[in-house]
């Protein structure tokens, strides 16, 4: 499962866009050329996936930004 139901997919919609993962079908093209190997892309992913779970533990370790913050970036202020 992606993210929700998919309730709104058609039967097969999933696996088909799965099929065609451009992640998986890099990962099989370094592996089939030998421009890597199992170890290598095991170390890849394991430095991506610290790298994130860094990247949480500092957001969750961070105070909430300011109330006022919220709305910075959002819109363009229009200048007359």
């Amino acid at each position: 499962q992606m993210s929700d139901n998919n309730a709104y997919m058609k039967p097969g919609e999933l696996d088909e866009a799965r099929a065609n993962d451009p992640v998986l079908a890099l990962r099989q093209w370094l592996l089939d050329t030998g421009a890597a190997d199992e170890d290598r892309l095991a170390g890849i992913e394991a430095a991506a996936r610290a790298e994130v779970a860094a990247a949480v533990q500092f957001a969750t370790d961070s105070p909430p930004p300011d109330l006022a913050e919220g709305l910075t970036d959002v819109y363009q202020e229009v200048v007359a």
